[in-house]
């Protein structure tokens, strides 16, 4: 069961750096980013904010170009339009999260299998040595096994943390973007219609 833990292992290890790279990318002045769009909404220039929108980088950002984009709307159409956008930005924002939670609950369990299977290897060699076997036989069969255990619990942890960190990025992310989103929407509604 070692090379599936090292497997999982590796995954981990990739996807923790992916998303790392992907929020790093991602950050940016979003409270500031809308404040300068919601003064360029209210002075009407809109197509200015519009591009000030899309040259940011953050997600928030792309969901403050989509209100925008979509100001001619009603108010049901504008929140429908901001609700597709900001699914699909979540959707992006969580990608391969899932893959860290299931080996967070797989890895420790490939372990106990592990520890289990090759602890039925060490009675078997006991049980062959017929009598002769001593303590060391079947202590050197035991803490064997207990290593895809160790091991398991070695990739779990950390796949659990980045999980629950990531996630929580994500969700910080998700109430910032409904928030400014949501007040950029009324002060578009206030301002002069395109």
């Amino acid at each position: 069961m070692m090379y599936p833990i090292l497997a999982c292992s590796v995954l981990v290890l990739a996807v923790t750096v992916e998303r790392a790279i992907f929020f790093l990318r991602a950050r940016g002045d979003d409270e500031g980013l809308a404040r300068r769009v919601q003064s360029l909404v209210a002075g009407g220039a809109h197509d200015k904010a519009i591009e000030l929108c899309r040259g940011g980088c953050s997600p928030i950002a792309a969901a403050l170009a989509r209100v925008l984009e979509n100001a001619h709307l009603d108010e049901d159409g504008l929140e429908r339009a901001l609700e597709r956008e900001s699914s699909g930005l979540l959707e992006e924002m969580e990608r391969h999260l899932k893959l860290l939670a299931v080996v967070a609950q797989a890895a420790p369990l490939m372990g106990l299998l592990g520890t289990v299977t090759g602890m039925i290897r060490s009675f078997m060699r006991v049980e062959e040595a017929a009598g002769a076997a001593g303590a060391a036989l079947l202590a050197g069969g035991i803490w064997e096994a207990l290593l895809t255990t160790a091991f398991g619990l070695f990739t779990a942890i950390p796949a659990m943390l980045a999980y629950h960190y990531f996630e929580g990025r994500v969700d910080s992310a998700e109430g910032k973007m409904r928030r400014l989103a949501g007040g950029l929407a009324e002060t578009v509604r206030r301002s002069p219609r395109i």
